[in-house]
């Protein structure tokens, strides 16, 4: 995980030498909290209770009080051990407002979300490289802004994934401006930005939502578009099932 918050971090381009290279090792420290908590509750199979999650939960501070003591240790260690559980919609552990955050941490928190989807544990087994971006580009406006996974995507995700793209064609996804798309043509210069044809407007009131479909399908190139971005990549096999009976329904597959 520490060589590759330092990758990503250099090629963000948005750091200097010296604070790489404290953020890498902040990269390599942001767990060790994790001493002071029982070994059978980090190892544990299963569903986590409430108290056992908020003692889980305590592992940033833990680590930052170790550290903080400790001579010439550099802030950007500490932002990093910290902070590296907050999130984009501010429910982070702690709760603190994400757009006050420096940006160190906000870089070890998407490698580490990353290194452990793609890692084994006692709960599950690891996933693939297309799926943990995936994943990631999920959690954008919840986790993540936007920015920061769009950097992780086009600048790291070729080479984790081997060059190839972490969506396929014809995979379904929900657009920031709440529409159903499909990609038709993979984002040249931007993964995020591909060709895609967009079906339908949806509205969601609490557990309900409406949809509205186009007279006809819209074919849009989203890096020509500077209002549209993909939200979301539905991985759902329910959801994919539906929407697919949905479409074939009005013929509109054909389209594609």
């Amino acid at each position: 995980m520490g060589v590759l918050s330092a990758f990503f971090a250099m090629k963000r381009g948005i750091f200097n030498r010296d604070e790489i290279k404290h953020l890498t090792l902040g990269a390599y420290l942001h767990d060790m909290g994790e001493i002071k908590i029982e070994k059978k509750l980090l190892d544990k199979e299963g569903e986590l209770s409430i108290a056992e999650i908020e003692k889980v939960k305590r592992h940033p501070q833990l680590g930052y009080e170790i550290l903080k003591n400790m001579e010439s240790v550099n802030p950007v260690v500490l932002q990093t051990v910290l902070f590296h559980h907050e999130k984009f919609d501010n429910q982070g552990y702690y709760r603190l407002p994400y757009a006050t955050l420096p940006e160190f941490p906000k870089v070890i928190s998407v490698c580490d979300i990353y290194d452990a989807l793609t890692s084994k544990r006692p709960y599950r087994e690891a996933v693939s490289a297309s799926f943990a971006l995936q994943a990631l580009v999920n959690s954008i406006d919840t986790h993540f802004d936007y920015d920061i996974i769009s950097d992780f995507i086009n600048r790291v995700g070729p080479l984790l994934n081997n060059t190839q793209s972490f969506y396929a064609l014809n995979d379904f996804c929900e657009l920031n401006t709440q529409e159903l798309a499909m990609v038709t043509r993979f984002g040249v210069n931007d993964f995020l930005k591909p060709r895609v044809t967009i079906f339908f407007k949806f509205d969601r009131q609490g557990d309900q939502t409406s949809v509205s479909f186009y007279e006809s399908p819209m074919e849009i190139d989203l890096q020509e578009d500077p209002c549209r971005k993909i939200a979301k990549i539905i991985t759902n096999p329910g959801q994919i099932t539906a929407i697919r009976q949905k479409l074939e329904k009005r013929y509109l597959l054909k389209y594609c």
